[in-house]
């Protein structure tokens, strides 16, 4: 698993998207994490911009294997 954790307090700190973070953190475009999560990459986008589905981020944190819980 990737450590996000410098990532995560990085953002928080600057009040940036978590979700956008842990994307950029691991290397990945929208584009590949849409592929990888099964989710398209609008879905991605509506993440990172705070628009909440449980759902979808659940899928997401499971493609980057992250707990969701």
């Amino acid at each position: 698993m990737i450590e996000f954790s410098d990532a995560v307090t990085a953002a928080i700190a600057t009040n940036e998207n978590i979700v956008a973070a842990i994307r950029a953190a691991s290397g990945y475009t929208t584009e590949q994490l849409a592929v990888l999560s099964g989710l398209a990459d609008i879905e991605i986008a509506e993440l990172e911009a705070g628009i909440a589905d449980t759902t979808k981020l659940a899928r997401l944190l499971s493609a980057l294997g992250l707990p969701s819980t």
